[in-house]
């Protein structure tokens, strides 16, 4: 920031009276801005240049047409042109007015050449007298008129005079405004001869002025949209060429990479730098770019002089090195975007073709315009927020409707329940099954009340457990009505809703459909299905009656007669036959038996008969017993634990050699012909456990999850020997078989390297401990 001295400071300093440094003020030798009673305020640099001007020896007028050299107003020797002689003279006489003129005044020929050049433009443009003398005036200052340099000497001539504002540029190629005096002096034959220049050095007033209403501007156009890209693209236009020759905006994203948002150049055909300044958007972690350095640090920086140097230093890669070439950077300076504390951005300005140079000024008004402007985009992104909550509110109060609206007409029960068991709504549907007159009637109810008393137990010994511990139950469950004391059939789900921040459960979830008519169906089929099976197992029963008797008088007529070999041949072919026709009467009997268990089980008639078994006889048994119906396949009995001690289970054993004879057949039947089926059995502490396994396609995780269902067959497993797909039945009834002798049955399978099928039977000890 720029310091600024009072008449007090310079008093004490000089030690001098207040009104002696009040005098040079009014006079003009002393430089400073009235505040009126407030008093004065004098800038450092002002006051140094008056400091400077007073230490400088006395001047006597006399002797200076003899010096030049030392006088305050210095020009060429021009003794050859006698119109250049007269005016020298005449200026040697005012050489004492002008060595007191704080102005810059110069002296040039019509062709701008610099003829004189007096203490005050040393001060203002920071070029001695030996280094302008001789040069071109416009050149040397990098003069910029407000109308074309043509047009200013047209009115010279014209006029004899012009005055106006100039912009310049000092040796440092820092900006000077100034307001400008010409008088063009003519030769007695009227010609041109000398034009004097003086400029009035009105930066400070000029750029206080300019950034007044820049940031007035600015801030007008900042609050004028919502939309910060749009805005910020209309801040950087109008940097130019005020702050910059070209500027633009990047923001730092939630995930810290760098975006930018906009550009403006000052010359239209620049406008394609835009698309390729993309590639050259540095990362945060950048060590040495500006735009990286002030994201990071939070602190704005200048680089008054860029050089080559400077850009290898800050390259990202050569291709942006020879970029920022391409483009002439001369004076960078970048400032951060920050709103409450947080990074927003950063905001670039660059000088190029107009060769200025950033100054601490510049800082001022830039960190200024990069407070509005990222009080504006945090603006805008909070608007965006609350639009974006507003529609999503919106939104979900459709969905919310919609939702409420399918729950209501819904043909399915559904329903809500606290952890503890109130109901807290029912839908219509879920109402005229329970006897509640409507909905507004749910809250008065507890969930038990529409519970039948012998499903009470159920529910504290195997469903709340199931949902304590995996948040879910499915199955089948019978609901009460309380006006009619019915019982209606409904396959219900019950899940936990959890906090979505906490994840701990809130509430039940009731979802059932009544599946009362789908019961009788079911019922009525089970019941046709046991009929059938009855009349087909009656007539098959005679029919394998008949095979074994055709079978044992042919192997008794060729056993006690003599045959002739055409004779043998042809009842061995005929024994063959009957073999195989014998082998799938059994088939045909193990199929007609599975729909007669099936039926058993869902009118709950299917009666066991539990005796001390040994597991391992029953294996065996098992494996004799397939191996007869499938002869040609190979089945491996891994070695026993314990042969000598037998492993006793309290089982009906003609079902359990179902079960075994189950597995066996499916791991046969979905496995190659040349493949080997493995069977096992594992003595644990409390249970024995018997496996079977195959080299088949193996099953997916959700065809594990359905197997053991009634009649599900997974669709893309293929029998690979032996004959065709079964019922479905096979693996459900082993289920139940296994469950109603208090074990357990499993399968662990991959897709594409077979399947393991596994049950459990707890030990006869187990279930009956000594006393």
């Amino acid at each position: 920031m720029a310091e600024y001295l009072t008449v007090q400071d310079i008093a004490q300093r000089l030690d001098v009276t207040g009104d002696t440094i009040r005098r040079w003020l009014r006079a003009g030798k002393l430089k400073g801005i009235s505040l009126g009673r407030a008093g004065y305020r004098i800038h450092e640099n002002d006051f140094q240049r008056f400091m400077c001007h007073q230490q400088r020896e006395p001047i006597n007028p006399g002797n200076a047409a003899s010096n030049p050299a030392s006088a305050p107003l210095s020009h060429t020797n021009s003794t050859s042109n006698p119109n250049h002689q007269r005016m020298l003279s005449m200026l040697s006489s005012e050489e004492a007015v002008l060595a007191l003129a704080y102005d810059a005044i110069i002296l040039r020929d019509p062709m701008h050449v610099i003829l004189a050049w007096n203490q005050g433009a040393t001060r203002l443009y920071d070029w001695s007298e030996q280094e302008a003398l001789g040069k071109i005036a416009h050149l040397l200052l990098h003069t910029r008129y407000p109308i074309s340099r043509e047009e200013v000497e047209l009115h010279l001539i014209q006029h004899g005079y012009w005055e106006g504002e100039l912009r310049m540029l000092n040796r440092q190629g820092q900006e000077i405004i100034v307001e400008s005096r010409q008088i063009l002096r003519r030769h007695p034959q009227g010609q041109p001869d000398t034009i004097l220049e003086i400029d009035r050095d009105i930066t400070y007033r000029k750029q206080t002025e300019e950034a007044l209403r820049f940031l007035a501007e600015a801030n007008r156009t900042l609050s004028s949209s919502l939309d910060y890209q749009t805005t910020l693209q209309q801040v950087a236009t109008l940097a130019i060429p005020t702050l910059a020759d070209f500027c633009f905006f990047d923001l730092l994203n939630p995930d810290h990479s760098i975006e930018r948002v906009a550009w403006a150049p000052i010359q239209p055909e620049q406008a394609t730098y835009y698309d390729q300044s993309f590639a050259f958007v540095p990362d945060l972690v950048h060590p040495t770019h500006p735009v990286s350095g002030v994201l990071r640090s939070g602190e704005p920086e200048i680089h008054a002089c860029i050089d080559e140097e400077w850009i290898k230093q800050r390259a990202i890669s050569s291709a942006h090195a020879e970029f920022m070439r391409s483009l002439g950077l001369h004076s960078v300076m970048t400032i951060p975007l920050r709103s409450q504390g947080t990074m927003l951005g950063a905001l670039t300005f660059c000088f190029t073709q107009s060769r200025r140079h950033y100054s601490h000024r510049h800082l001022e008004i830039a960190t200024e315009l990069a407070q509005c402007a990222a009080l504006a985009i945090d603006n805008a992104r909070l608007y965006m927020e609350q639009v974006q909550a507003r529609q999503q509110a919106e939104q979900m109060a459709q969905e919310t409707q919609q939702f409420a609206s399918l729950v209501a007409n819904s043909t399915d029960i559904i329903g809500m329940a606290t952890l503890d068991g109130k109901m807290l709504y029912l839908n219509q549907a879920g109402c005229t099954l329970c006897g509640l007159d409507g909905p507004e009637d749910t809250r008065v109810h507890s969930a038990r009340s529409f519970i039948p008393e012998h499903l009470q137990s159920f529910i504290e010994d195997v469903l709340l457990p199931r949902l304590r511990e995996t948040g879910r139950w499915e199955g089948d469950f019978q609901l009460r009505n309380i006006k009619t004391g019915t019982y209606n059939d409904v396959h219900q789900t019950i899940f936990q809703i959890t906090h979505p921040q906490t994840q701990q459960p809130v509430c039940l979830a009731i979802v059932a459909r009544d599946i009362h008519e789908q019961k009788e169906l079911e019922q009525r089929k089970d019941s046709f299905i046991g009929l059938v099976s009855h009349e087909l197992r009656n007539p098959l029963t005679a029919i394998h009656a008949n095979l074994q008797l055709a079978e044992r008088r042919i192997k008794n007529i060729t056993r006690q007669n003599e045959v002739t070999a055409d004779i043998q041949k042809a009842s061995d072919d005929a024994l063959m036959i009957l073999e195989r026709t014998l082998r799938q009467t059994k088939v045909m009997n193990r199929l007609i038996g599975d729909l007669l268990d099936g039926a058993r089980i869902q009118a709950n008639k299917l009666n066991l008969s539990f005796k001390e078994q040994d597991l391992a006889a029953i294996v065996q048994e098992a494996i004799v017993d397939q191996q007869a119906l499938t002869s040609r396949r190979a089945i491996h009995l891994a070695p026993l634990p314990d042969q000598d001690q037998p492993i006793v289970v309290l089982a009906d054993r003609e079902r359990i050699g179902q079960v075994i004879r189950n597995y066996l057949s499916n791991a046969l039947k979905y496995s190659e012909a040349s493949s080997e089926v493995s069977i096992g059995i594992e003595r644990a502490a409390e249970s024995a456990r018997v496996w079977v396994r195959d080299a088949g396609p193996g099953l997916t995780p959700e065809q594990q999850e359905h197997i053991w269902d009634r009649y599900y067959q997974a669709q893309d497993v293929k029998v690979l020997s032996g004959r065709g797909a079964g019922l479905g039945m096979g693996l459900h009834i082993s289920k139940i078989l296994i469950n109603r002798h208090g074990g357990v049955v499993g399968v662990e399978s991959q897709k594409g390297n077979g399947s393991t099928f596994w049950f459990s039977l707890p030990h006869a000890d187990s279930l009956f401990p000594d006393d």
